[in-house]
C-alpha cells in the first residue's frame, strides 16, 4: 500500500510542479498518444478494470510457497500506483499530464508511466525466474 501512495503522491506532485513551469502536454489517447480516438471514457473504463483486476492479484490469498514473492508484490504495486495516478488525470483533466521527454522520439511520458513500466518488468521477471525455476525442477 505504501508504495502505491508514494507513487500515486510523487507522480501527481510532479505533475503539479511541471504544470506550473509550462512543461504539460495533454494525452487523450494511452501510452506514448497511440488509440487518441478510442475516447476518455474508454479509456477510463478499461483502466479502472485493469487497475481491479491488478489489485485483486495484489491482495488475494496465496498459497504457503508464493507468499514471499516481493518482486510480484512491488511489480503489482508500481503497476497500481501509476495506473491509478494516471486514472486520476483523466478523471480530473480528461487527458494524462505528460511532461518526461522521450530523447530522439519527440514524445513525453510522465513518473506514473515509468512505474508502470518497472512494475511491467518486475512481474515479467518474476515470473521468467519462477519459469526457469519450474523447468529445472522438472529436469532435475
Amino acid at each position: 500500500m505504501v508504495v502505491i501512495l508514494v507513487t500515486v503522491g510523487l507522480d501527481q506532485v510532479t505533475k503539479r510542479l511541471a504544470a506550473s513551469a509550462g512543461l504539460v502536454t495533454l494525452n487523450a489517447g494511452g501510452s506514448l498518444g497511440l488509440g487518441a480516438g478510442l475516447g476518455h471514457l474508454c479509456w477510463t473504463v478499461g483502466s479502472l478494470g485493469v487497475i481491479g483486476w491488478l489489485w485483486w492479484q495484489l491482495v488475494r490469498p496465496r498459497p504457503a510457497h508464493q507468499a514471499k514473492e516481493r518482486w510480484s508484490d512491488l511489480g503489482l504495486a508500481l503497476l497500481v500506483g501509476g495506473g491509478v495516478s494516471n486514472v486520476l488525470d483523466r478523471l480530473a483533466f480528461g487527458a494524462v499530464r505528460d511532461w518526461l521527454p522521450l530523447p530522439l522520439l519527440g514524445l513525453s511520458n510522465n513518473l506514473a508511466d515509468w512505474a508502470i513500466t518497472a512494475g511491467l518488468a518486475a512481474v515479467v521477471w518474476r515470473a521468467l525466474v519462477r519459469r526457469r525455476s519450474s523447468l529445472t525442477k522438472k529436469t532435475s
